[in-house]
């Protein structure tokens, strides 16, 4: 599976590199790229001797990774983005902890016909660099880790493109999820059936709504709605509403907002909330 994933991954990523050097090979053809690599590293220490006030002793950091690939002409558009995140923190005797850890990659290619009418191709892939923890019962409890789950996802529709930094999509999706050992916490398995399910594929409707635009020279907005919806009825819609403020307020210095809302009856019947705001070393590459 892991093989699968790496190959997937590179087939998302090198695509848009080799096209991006033949085009510059090809001098008639205008270059129409628009690409960047954002890089960031927040960090936080507290530390007590004597404290009469009280308080522990933390340390928390976080390292975070943002690509974006993007090509716009007269006849299409193509999009791939990858999210990257990673963070620990260390509190007194709660030893170290996981905070954010995922690898978020999708790439959408949008044939340009009409305005509301264009037919597009899309796939992605969600999973998280290590294992997770649930840190509220003790021992602690593995609940996931590296491809385990992995959600593929595929889907074809039509795409309204509103403008360059704002567009919506509609169509059929077909997602499979994969995982071996934490299947029972809801990501696969069925607890209706005898069977251990670590393999599962869902077909049903799915909406994009992405809005990503640059204000001015030091702000950045990301924002993205995903719906699915699988076709035994309206109760099963995941729900992922992810927002990102970036705000560079010096040469290396930024600061970052995260605000995560999702819901899968699958895994949770309550909505899944995580905030985070971050401030620290951040540099775009290109």
């Amino acid at each position: 599976m892991k093989k699968t994933f790496c190959a997937v991954t590179t087939l998302i990523f090198i695509f848009p590199s080799i096209v991006l050097s033949e085009e510059k090979l090809e001098k008639e053809i205008k270059k129409t790229w628009e690409n960047s690599f954002i890089t960031g590293f927040t960090i936080s220490q507290v530390s007590y001797n004597n404290w009469v006030k009280g308080g522990e002793n933390a340390l928390s950091w976080t390292a975070s990774v943002d690509m974006k690939f993007h090509k716009d002409d007269e006849k299409s558009n193509w999009n791939t983005v990858g999210k990257f995140r990673f963070g620990q923190s260390k509190q007194e005797e709660l030893g170290i902890r996981k905070t954010v850890d995922k690898i978020d990659l999708s790439s959408v290619y949008t044939h340009k016909y009409k305005k509301a009418l264009n037919p597009f191709f899309s796939a992605a892939i969600l999973t998280q660099f290590a294992k997770g923890y649930n840190y509220k019962v003790s021992p602690r409890i593995a609940k996931s880790d590296f491809g385990d789950p992995v959600y593929l996802e595929q889907s074809s529709g039509a795409c309204f493109l509103i403008n360059s930094y704002f567009q919506t999509r509609t169509g059929i999706a077909v997602r499979e999820i994969i995982s071996n050992n934490y299947a029972k916490w809801g990501y696969t398995d069925n607890i209706d059936t005898l069977e251990f399910e670590k393999y599962k594929i869902e077909t049903g409707m799915t909406s994009v709504t992405t809005f990503y635009k640059k204000i001015g020279k030091n702000l950045l907005i990301d924002s993205k709605l995903e719906l699915f919806s699988r076709l035994d009825g309206i109760r099963n819609v995941d729900i992922k509403f992810e927002n990102i403020i970036t705000a560079q307020v010096a040469k290396y210095i930024g600061v970052k907002f995260e605000l995560l809302i999702y819901y899968d009856r699958n895994v949770s019947k309550t909505t899944q909330i995580r905030q985070t705001l971050g401030i620290g070393f951040s540099y775009n590459l290109f």
